[in-house]
């Protein structure tokens, strides 16, 4: 999934927004896809757990003809699992980063006691006495597992600002040559441009027969000099001829 969110990023030109519209759409169409797997080609799951060892050992001629159908049905079932625990797994890890100036706050962990269990201050839970080598213990583990948070921090704030940061260093001779190449013979293509400012959902500028740059028929010249000419066409057949 983060690689094709950086996948998209490239064929967006770097806009965070349609890339972000993109990702959301590409995650409904997955979604839909998962829903149609579990409610039409998942048949039901044994009662053992015979067909998933078999699927980790391939160890298939144990379930006799089972061995037919079974390999299918577990190949569906591990990649439908697999997608929603990268979904979540990403999902988890945001909802972690965005609880950081929260955690970050001295004594929240007593404002959340008080919260969850409706304890007042004085009737706070105890935390356990530990001795010296479990305090130690307890202190690496804080401190190795800050270290990964703010790693998996930095990596993720990396697969966003990275391409926008890079996106305004590459040339646009880069870009529009690798839009060319991507373009399958010119017919389809894939990466999106910047900056054509079509945006007219506000009605700031005129549209069709009005906007300033059309040359087309009804123009407003055309219309006025031809309402002009059959008014004076009119004019002139409505005097009365004396000879």
């Amino acid at each position: 999934m983060l690689i094709f969110f950086e996948a998209m990023f490239v064929l967006e030109s770097f806009n965070f927004a349609r890339t972000l519209a993109g990702m959301i759409a590409v995650v409904a169409i997955q979604r839909f896809i998962f829903k149609l797997i579990v409610s039409l080609a998942l048949t039901r799951e044994m009662k053992t757990d015979q067909s998933n060892v078999a699927f980790w050992t391939g160890k298939w001629y144990s379930m006799g003809w089972h061995s037919m159908s079974q390999p299918a049905r577990e190949f569906l079932c591990k990649i439908t699992e697999l997608s929603m625990f990268a979904a979540d797994f990403i999902l988890g890890h945001w909802l972690l980063f965005l609880m950081l100036p929260v955690i970050l706050i001295p004594q929240v962990d007593k404002l959340h006691s008080m919260m969850l269990f409706w304890l007042r201050p004085s009737r706070q839970i105890r935390p356990p006495i530990y001795s010296m080598k479990q305090s130690k213990l307890r202190r690496r583990r804080v401190v190795r597992y800050a270290m990964l948070y703010f790693s998996l921090l930095a990596v993720f704030l990396g697969l966003i600002v990275g391409p926008i940061v890079a996106g305004r260093q590459i040339p646009k001779k880069v870009l529009t040559g690798l839009g060319s190449a991507a373009s399958l013979g010119n017919k389809f293509h894939l990466m999106q441009p910047n900056g054509q400012n079509m945006d007219n959902t506000n009605g700031t500028e005129e549209t069709g027969t009005g906007r300033p740059g059309y040359t087309g028929a009804f123009t407003r010249s055309t219309t006025r000099t031809g309402a002009a000419e059959a008014t004076a066409s009119g004019k002139a057949n409505n005097k009365i001829k004396l000879f």
